[in-house]
């Protein structure tokens, strides 16, 4: 699942749904941004229930590339990671999905990396 937030005001789990599964990038004016396909906006699978709609964010910008990972690839004091797309340098990451504290974890990764993005590092 990708989810945005539409404010800084983390890590208070205000999300939003962008995308299920898969975004379209884009580059507007220099910055990049996620969209959901058509196909897919609005929808999100959710196992043992099904696909559900939802509501969805139209677009978002892109402040942070979670990579999920197994627990044991984690490294306790990681080096900072990036990942350049369409030209655009963006934090990177490794998180395993299923830790109990995997939600505050990427809360508290978005948060930093919003603050990077409005020049309050």
């Amino acid at each position: 699942m990708i989810a945005t937030t539409p404010s800084p005001s983390l890590p208070t789990g205000d999300f939003a749904l962008l995308s299920d599964d898969q975004v379209r990038l884009e580059l507007v004016a220099g910055t990049l941004r996620a969209t959901a396909p058509a196909s897919i906006a609005g929808r999100m699978e959710v196992r043992g229930i099904g696909i559900v709609e939802l509501p969805a964010a139209a677009h978002a910008r892109v402040a942070l590339i979670a990579d999920l990972v197994a627990a044991d690839r984690i490294e306790r004091m990681p080096e900072p990671a990036e990942v350049t797309l369409l030209g655009v340098t963006v934090p990177l990451l490794a998180m395993a999905p299923w830790q109990a504290s995997a939600p505050l974890k990427l809360a508290l990764a978005l948060d930093l990396a919003a603050r990077r993005l409005s020049g309050h590092s």
